[in-house]
């Protein structure tokens, strides 16, 4: 069944027919949650359009650090009195350290989702790569 927008986004599904998985591994798998399928299962869409295509992932990967650390930071201003520089550096580190898995996969899937259109009928597997 084909998701929408929102949940081929969250679910990490491929952009083109939302049914495939992107990623070959889950992302509990420590040592192996970067690898992607070269094509989809499913229509075979080829994922790196060329190399270095996830370079521009980089950029939204950036975005979400920031929004990141501009959560952390706005919620220790909230829950705490007073809140010294060494605190927000090393909540905004470890935020960083523990969210990388989230950050690398889904800069890339949204990445994905800017240059690849949906189509509704692409199921259809071809054998051409």
């Amino acid at each position: 069944m084909q998701t929408s927008l929102i949940g081929g986004i969250l679910l990490e599904k491929c952009p083109r027919c939302r049914r495939g998985d992107i990623f070959a591994f889950p992302l509990w798998k420590v040592f192996k949650f970067w690898h992607t399928h070269i094509h989809c299962p499913i229509c075979n869409n080829k994922f790196e359009k060329e190399p270095g295509f996830f370079f521009g992932a980089m950029f939204i990967g950036y975005a979400l650090v920031v929004a990141s650390v501009v959560t952390i930071s706005v919620a220790l201003n909230i829950f705490l009195e007073r809140v010294s520089l060494p605190i927000y550096l090393y909540s905004a580190a470890i935020t960083l350290i523990i969210c990388f898995p989230f950050n690398f996969r889904f800069s890339r899937v949204i990445f994905l989702y800017l240059f690849t259109k949906f189509q509704k009928d692409s199921a259809l597997r071809t054998d051409t790569p």
